[in-house]
């Protein structure tokens, strides 16, 4: 099996029967997808997260489909840190960073007034320390962030 996300392609292999492409029509996700999710796939729809073993441990999935097709995956691998998020953060940065080369673009993960304030208010301080980092490459972009609504790291890939 390939690497969890292909630097080529962009596709995201999270096991031999399940690779993820951008444009990948979500009557070939079936498994993956339930009846009431499938009947609203035409419009703009997350699908609930699922989890999937991975030979980088277990990966929690949420996939968006726009008009019927893949359009974003967010991905969150489980780790032996637990609910510590700063530390699953700077694994996803690593492993991005191992399979994709240096970042383009790094930024503070908390660059707005209105960030600050929501991280306060959910009493989750250790966003200010760590930076959005960005892949773009000519398939799409590979984001390594956090939901400042949640505190949850994630890895986001959003195929053109």
């Amino acid at each position: 099996m390939g690497p969890l996300i292909d630097r080529s392609t962009g596709a995201v292999r999270l096991g031999t029967d399940l690779v993820l492409t951008g444009g990948t029509p979500g009557d070939k996700l079936g498994n993956y997808i339930t009846p009431g999710e499938r009947a609203r796939l035409d419009k703009s729809i997350w699908i609930s997260p699922f989890s999937v073993n991975t030979i980088y441990g277990v990966v929690d999935i949420s996939m968006h489909f726009k008009k019927g097709v893949l359009r974003s995956v967010k991905a969150n691998l489980k780790s032996e840190f637990g609910p510590h998020q700063a530390m699953i953060k700077g694994r996803h940065d690593g492993l991005l960073t191992e399979l994709l080369g240096r970042p383009t673009l790094e930024r503070p993960t908390v660059r707005t007034l209105s960030h600050k304030l929501l991280a306060k208010a959910l009493g989750q301080d250790w966003p200010k320390l760590t930076k959005e980092l960005t892949w773009n490459h000519r398939w799409g972009t590979v984001v390594s962030g956090v939901d400042m609504r949640d505190g949850i790291a994630h890895i986001r890939v959003e195929w053109l």
